[in-house]
């Protein structure tokens, strides 16, 4: 009876202890908890921080394209009747900015007639929406995905209607921007490991992707979530993605000065395993903490209690 009593007693002490040291548990997994939360905050507000650099430097490729037609169309060389001359200028300025896949020119009926590439087959655009809307609105048009007539080559083709005398449009410019120079928008972010970059034209088709930008270059942007969020008109916004074994904390925002339907998006997402990493190891530090000052006092409390109580 007295052996089960001390028993009673040691048992008790010992569950004392433990009990001891439950708020502290409670305090650490909460701590860890608002960590989490902290981390995935900062995460994305980090992501939507590349998006808006990668959003205003496409924006300055754009505007850079949009003054270069503009000054194109006022060239001697590009008015009617001087094919030889306009194609000798496209190809010295596109050797100068390498960036565009190439600078062409077409008639009102969609025949191209000035190229900086090689036209090795006759050409015409009459059916592409961006020649047609760029005729129509005798305005600045952006293409969205598009391939390049002239060399096949996935691009986005910025077009821009050159006006005669009268103000009427007599023929149509585009400069075709390589989707390499946006992919390398991507690359310049320096982003974590398991990160992904997308740029998106207004459809939700796939203008570079990082990684496995040829992949996916072309196809519809595979996170639902945020294709439905940049369809749905939203400015900026976050969302948690998973995808391809991995979630992620998306960020996006949209490239400016362009009008809804050539609307261009950027969306960074960070790996939320990356995201956590700081968090989770001084989760497992104060854990391992707690169950080595745990351990500590639990062997004093048994031996303490063996000296003062049992003995």
């Amino acid at each position: 009876m007295t052996r089960i009593f001390r028993s009673s007693l040691r048992s008790r002490l010992l569950l004392l202890v433990l009990l001891a040291l439950l708020p502290a548990l409670v305090l650490i997994l909460v701590t860890a908890w608002e960590q989490r939360q902290l981390a995935a905050t900062e995460a994305q507000e980090s992501a939507l921080r590349v998006a808006r650099v990668a959003a205003s430097n496409l924006e300055r490729l754009i505007e850079g394209a949009r003054s270069l037609l503009i000054g194109i169309a006022q060239a001697p060389a590009v008015q009617p009747g001087n094919a030889r001359a306009c194609g000798a200028l496209f190809s010295d300025l596109r050797k100068r900015f390498p960036i565009y896949v190439n600078l062409t020119e077409a008639t009102l009926a969609g025949d191209i007639t000035c190229s900086a590439q090689p036209l090795r087959n006759p050409v015409n655009v009459s059916d592409q929406p961006y020649f047609l809307r760029a005729r129509a609105t005798h305005d600045f048009v952006v293409s969205g995905y598009v391939v390049e007539p002239v060399t096949g080559r996935p691009a986005l083709i910025l077009a821009w209607p050159a006006l005669g005398p009268t103000g009427e449009v007599r023929s149509v410019l585009f400069a075709s921007l390589d989707l390499g120079g946006i992919h390398s928008l991507a690359e310049r972010a320096h982003l974590p490991v398991s990160s992904t970059f997308i740029v998106t034209d207004a459809s939700g088709v796939v203008l570079a992707r990082y990684p496995e930008s040829e992949r996916w270059v072309g196809q519809p942007m595979p996170e639902q979530a945020i294709a439905q969020a940049t369809r749905g008109q939203q400015t900026e916004g976050r969302a948690t993605v998973e995808g391809f074994g991995i979630t992620r904390l998306f960020a996006f925002t949209q490239v400016g000065g362009l009008p809804p339907a050539d609307r261009l998006h950027m969306a960074v997402g960070i790996s939320r395993e990356e995201a956590f990493t700081e968090a989770d190891r001084t989760l497992v530090r104060n854990l391992l903490s707690l169950g080595l000052v745990g351990m500590v006092a639990l062997g004093m409390a048994a031996t303490i209690g063996h000296i003062l109580i049992i003995r």
